[in-house]
């Protein structure tokens, strides 16, 4: 399978899931979006299974952008390919999303919620 379909067929999948804190969560997901398409595990450097659980290793890591700089290496600001991790900044909230060409697909309390390009932050390239 092609990085296009293992992402978009990842984020189908995880679309009719719930949000939960730990299992699918913006980082959560991201995670398992990466592993459709590279087959790499990161979830097991997201040991948490709460809120207060995920505030703690953005404690230790400095927030998403050092938590993901930490996973991924140094964050890149163009140039990014479906399925790389995003920081996004929409209404005041940093979320981590999945670069989708012409948008940016956020798991939120809401399900996925697709934001505008222009709210990129910064990214990983991955694989």
């Amino acid at each position: 399978m092609n990085r296009r379909t293992a992402v978009i067929s990842t984020l189908n999948e995880i679309a009719r899931r719930p949000f939960s804190y730990g299992e699918m969560d913006c980082c959560q997901v991201a995670a398992r979006v990466i592993q459709s398409y590279t087959g790499q595990d990161y979830s097991s450097e997201l040991p948490y299974e709460d809120e207060d659980g995920a505030n703690l290793i953005l404690e230790k890591h400095g927030g998403l952008s050092g938590l993901f700089t930490y996973l991924f290496g140094d964050s890149i600001c163009s140039s990014f390919e479906i399925g790389d991790p995003v920081l996004v900044h929409v209404n005041g909230i940093k979320l981590i999303g999945i670069y989708m060409d012409n948008f940016v697909a956020c798991k939120t309390t809401r399900g996925i919620l697709s934001v505008c390009r222009n709210n990129i932050q910064e990214g990983w390239h991955v694989g």
